[in-house]
Parts: C-alpha cells; structure tokens; sequence
C-alpha cells in the first residue's frame, strides 16, 4: 500500500511538472500588459487600450500591502461590462491579474464558462488541474486569498481549471472558475511566480501529502 501511494504521489509531482507549457520567452495580456510593471505604466497601457474608465484603488489585504488597481464595466474576451483587476505589490510592481467575467448582478450568457475554457486550452494546453462541481473545499496551487471570506459571506466556488505555463524567466498560474456570492461567473486569474517558488509549493505539497499518509498508516 504504500508503495502504491508513493508512486501516486510521484506521478503528481511529474504530472504537474512536465503539464507546465512553454509557450514564448515573455509572458504579456492585453496589449502589452506584464508582470512588474508600475501602476502608471499599466494605467498607460489600459488608455491606450481604449479603456479610460477612472479605476478604483483599494487595498485588497488587512495589512494593505497589496495594491488592486479595478476598472469596471471594461469589455473583456468579446464580453461587455467586466470586471478588471490589477495587483501590485509593496514595492509597486504589477504581480496578478484578474477578469470577473459578466455584469454586476446578473449572470453571463450561457456557457460562457466553457468558451473561455477552451479558449484557454488552445492557447496554453490541457490545463494541470480540471475538475467540476462544488470546490470551496479544493486548495490547489493558487486561487484568491479571500476565498474563505466569501464561503463564510454564503459565496461559493464552481469548477477549475489551472494551468502553470512556463517562460523563460518565471512560471504564470492561470485559474479559471465560477464564482460569485449570488450569481456565478467566470473568474480568469494570472499571477507571476518564480520558478524557485513553484518549486518549493510541489515540495510542500509533496510532504503534506506524506505526513497525512503516515498519519494514516499510524491511525487506522
């Protein structure tokens, strides 16, 4: 048995890291969008965009050490009125991006979750995680900080795909899921890590999983 469930475990880690998918030296949305960038070159970048909506600046942890730059009723993938977030950093640089896809307070059209989806798919391969149904109890690699408020606020969490594509110079985690505190709608997220870190969260994860199995083997 627990030869059975080391070579499971074994054959994760491979999985997620040959599932990684390098797709170009330089990792850019929206015209030009990157990681590190500064606020004042992302607002730049978004007015070239056409999108000369004034954003809302908020701090988007207790300790506001991270900064969330947020334009609404933005046209995103072909959709109109979305929600578009940028995350910066203590030091100002640019580290998330995220798309709530759909209007405040009403639902997207339907299977919009699937196009993006696929969209997604053709663009960065099969996803390393895809996984359907209710997910709230799922933590994968990456997924928002505040998750966990919003379950208590009677939010809930639909479905996930997540890709880790590997550059040159870092590795991007793209989430999409259905998520909403009344109305679902698909969330697109993309945050920078380096290559050192996503290593360390499979070294993690790898003796998370162990401990719980030796615990196991100890109890029952």
């Amino acid at each position: 048995m627990k030869k059975i469930i080391a070579l499971l475990i074994s054959t994760m880690i491979v999985i997620v890291c040959l599932s990684t998918w390098a797709v170009a030296d330089e990792f850019s949305l929206r015209s030009g969008i990157k990681f590190a960038m500064s606020e004042q070159e992302v607002r730049t970048v978004e007015k070239g965009n056409g999108n000369n909506v004034n954003p809302e600046e908020v701090a988007s942890n207790a300790d506001e050490s991270i900064k969330k730059l947020q334009y609404s009723g933005v046209s995103i993938a072909g959709l109109d009125n979305c929600t578009l977030s940028f995350f910066f950093s203590k030091d100002g640089k640019l580290q998330e991006v995220g798309y709530y896809l759909g209007p405040n307070g009403s639902a997207p059209p339907s299977g919009t979750y699937e196009v993006m989806k696929e969209t997604l798919i053709n663009k960065y391969g099969e996803p390393t995680i895809n996984a359907t149904g209710s997910m709230l109890d799922l933590v994968p690699y990456g997924l928002a900080d505040n998750l966990l408020l919003y379950q208590l606020l009677g939010g809930s969490l639909n479905d996930l795909c997540q890709w880790l594509v590997e550059y040159d110079d870092c590795v991007v985690l793209i989430d999409l899921y259905n998520f909403g505190l009344k109305t679902l709608k698909p969330y697109v997220e993309y945050r920078m890590y380096t290559k050192e870190e996503v290593q360390s969260v499979i070294n993690n994860k790898t003796e998370q999983l162990e401990n719980q199995e030796n615990a196991r083997n100890n109890d029952l």
